[in-house]
């Protein structure tokens, strides 16, 4: 479930995009069938010389990717390691990400009145960043700088895990003691897990004792979680989005290079800035100025899948219960999450039919005029065709109109796929996609 939010915590990574591309990236929280772990799991052996649960409790993760990296180097068949630098290098796209934006002072409880819209947010992704006193100006490069660095250092962590050949082996490891460093109100190092919003119902106590065996699988499933957090920055990117932060880039970053020097006079009220945030969506125009972001959108998607049916196949392989991370139907997750048969099927058809939407098979349906039944909308040309992503001509269809085409529609339109998904999840589908990849 997803945790709730607080009007006036800093919950809003998401605007990061949504301000400045209108994409969104949310980190959904994982559901749980309430069963009580063990308080206590035995510590299995780790077959590597290096101590990598400690390196990824640190809360250093520069210091992690030169320590590991230097490893791989001097013992390049040492899978287990190279797995962790995967880790650690994914840790450090966030941390680094994480620093950027405090280093321009980016503030989103100037923007609290977006609590009240009807859209869940991970519950602490800044961890509610300490004030900043002396920021940085921010320009809408420093922007796309960061946006391009997360990209960067994702799409590496990507490639570390790929080259993973784990085998039979497994890292054994405490994935709820990962931490980041940086900026933190309270000086503490802040634990991945809080930080994505995940496991938002179990206790500091019970994260500090949960014991993960990392395996084959899960190197799949790390690799497609690097693709899809890769995924949407690259839209951002794709995108010339300068109009909508000359109009609303102050309202995150206090020191927003725009040319009208009074819209950074903002009060305190619930409503504040409102009023630059219409402006914003008025002239987002959006025009899509790095059409190969837009391909390397559509190759992180693709990855996402190729990862997620990899993973499936590795756990569908698998005769061991040992403390798994994505569990088959035979198996146990962590801290009680446990997947039966018919939802694993479920899930695996919903994933088929988003490959089959992302290579142009079927369609999405179209909902303007005598088009509407006829005609639809392919979703893949407007990765590989892409012209102007402007939210107001999308609503409207006119944006639609040059990727029309006579086809099937998925069957994630319908809504009967969509229900047999939110029956075998709990009413809660969208919540695990990110966890079940």
């Amino acid at each position: 479930m997803i945790a709730d939010c607080q009007p006036h915590r800093a919950r809003y990574t998401l605007s990061l995009l949504l301000l400045f591309a209108v994409v969104a990236l949310g980190t959904p929280g994982l559901a749980q069938t309430g069963v009580e772990p063990e308080s206590s799991a035995p510590i299995l052996r780790v077959d590597t010389g290096i101590d990598l649960d400690a390196l990824l409790a640190a809360g250093d993760m520069a210091s992690a990717v030169a320590e590991l990296d230097t490893w791989c180097l001097q013992h390049p068949d040492d899978q287990l390691a190279r797995y962790g630098l995967g880790w650690a290098q994914a840790l450090w796209a966030l941390e680094s990400l994480r620093r950027d934006l405090h280093r321009h002072g980016a503030n989103f409880d100037q923007v609290s009145w977006l609590a009240m819209l009807p859209v869940p947010y991970p519950a602490e992704p800044l961890e509610n960043l300490p004030y900043q006193r002396d920021p940085v100006p921010t320009t809408y490069a420093d922007v796309r700088r960061m946006l391009l660095n997360f990209v960067r250092d994702m799409s590496r962590a990507a490639a570390t895990i790929e080259a993973c050949d784990l085998g039979d082996d497994g890292l054994v490891v405490h994935p709820g003691r990962f931490a980041i460093g940086g900026p933190s109100p309270t000086g503490r190092q802040v634990l991945v897990v809080r930080w994505l919003g995940l496991l938002p119902g179990v206790t500091d106590a019970r994260l500090e004792q949960l014991v993960v065996r990392f395996d084959q699988a899960d190197v799949q499933w790390l690799a497609g979680y690097c693709h899809a957090l890769a995924a949407p920055a690259c839209l951002a990117l794709a995108v010339d989005a300068r109009d909508v932060f000359d109009h609303a880039g102050h309202l995150v970053f206090p020191r927003a290079v725009q040319p009208h020097a009074f819209l950074n006079d903002l009060d305190d009220g619930l409503w504040s800035g409102f009023e630059d945030a219409i402006a914003a969506f008025h002239v987002a125009r959006l025009p899509v100025i790095a059409p190969e972001q837009m391909a390397a959108a559509l190759t992180h998607l693709e990855a996402v899948l190729d990862h997620s049916d990899a993973m499936w196949s590795a756990i569908d392989g698998e005769q061991d219960d040992e403390h798994e991370w994505i569990p088959g139907p035979e198996q146990s997750g962590p801290l009680g999450t446990d997947l039966d048969a018919e939802t694993v099927a479920t899930w695996r058809e919903g994933l088929a039919e988003v490959r089959r939407l992302l290579d142009g098979e079927t369609l999405l349906p179209f909902w303007r005029g005598p088009e509407f039944g006829s005609r639809n909308v392919n979703l893949r040309r407007i990765f590989t065709e892409p012209t102007c992503l402007d939210p107001v001509l999308w609503m409207q269809g006119t944006a639609a109109a040059p990727y029309l085409q006579e086809g099937p529609v998925t069957p994630l339109a319908d809504g009967q796929l969509w229900r047999r998904l939110e029956a075998a999840f709990g009413g809660h589908p969208a919540e695990l996609a990110m966890w079940v990849n």
